[in-house]
């Protein structure tokens, strides 16, 4: 389904529309047509969203609602429609329905961090390694979490740990991946109260970057 992604949410054919007027418009493409586009995509976001809404009153354990309607609130929140904190419910309900699948407690966890609520998504995770002690995802999703705090050396031993817990056709992958969120949070730049050993607290690596949370096979 997404997040940690784990992979996120991937838009329906609306994202495509809205790439002729970020950025620039196309060649013959006025103003208005544009703000007439981005109403009508605005307004069938927000008309889904009550559709899904309203099923969920009469079916509030209808899991292919709230999978809809928290994809739907996603996409309103990436084009600025919306927050993405209007997600969490519904991902939340979607996540009680379902404590045994690690996929979803992950994406749910990704949802926390991207709301900066840390220590609900470590809960989260802690629960799922827990239940679930030689599967790398929710190790490799909490190094994640860690790193995007700034507690590399706590990060550290998690993500060797993931990368020795995937299964040999994903180990390359992970081991990639680690190296790669490595250089994407850089470290920080000395000045006069900082010193250069500083751990790193750039937000700017994303949890969604690991592998998928809902087909990826634990280690045997």
């Amino acid at each position: 389904m997404m997040v940690f992604g784990i992979i996120p949410f991937v838009g329906t054919s609306i994202v495509p529309l809205l790439q002729a007027f970020q950025g620039g418009q196309p060649t013959g493409v006025t103003a208005t047509s544009a703000q007439v586009q981005a109403t009508a995509i605005k307004e069938e976001l927000q008309a889904r969203a009550k559709g899904f809404e309203l099923v969920l009153q009469r079916e509030p354990d209808n899991q292919t609602a709230l999978k809809e309607l928290i994809a739907t609130r996603q996409q309103m929140a990436g084009l600025g429609l919306g927050d993405i904190k209007d997600a969490i419910a519904p991902m939340e309900k979607l996540a009680s329905l379902n404590p045994k699948d690690v996929g979803v407690q992950i994406d749910l966890a990704s949802f926390y961090t991207q709301q900066k609520r840390y220590d609900e998504a470590i809960a989260v995770l802690d629960k799922a390694i827990d239940s679930n002690k030689e599967d790398f995802r929710p190790v490799f999703a909490k190094a994640i979490v860690l790193q995007q705090q700034g507690k590399t050396e706590q990060a550290q031993p998690l993500f060797a740990s993931a990368a020795d817990l995937a299964p040999p056709e994903l180990k390359e992958r992970v081991k990639a991946q680690i190296a790669q969120i490595k250089t994407q949070t850089p470290a920080p730049k000395a000045d006069s109260t900082t010193s250069p050993s500083t751990p790193s607290t750039d937000r700017s690596v994303n949890p969604a970057a690991t592998p998928s949370s809902e087909s990826t096979p634990a280690k045997n």
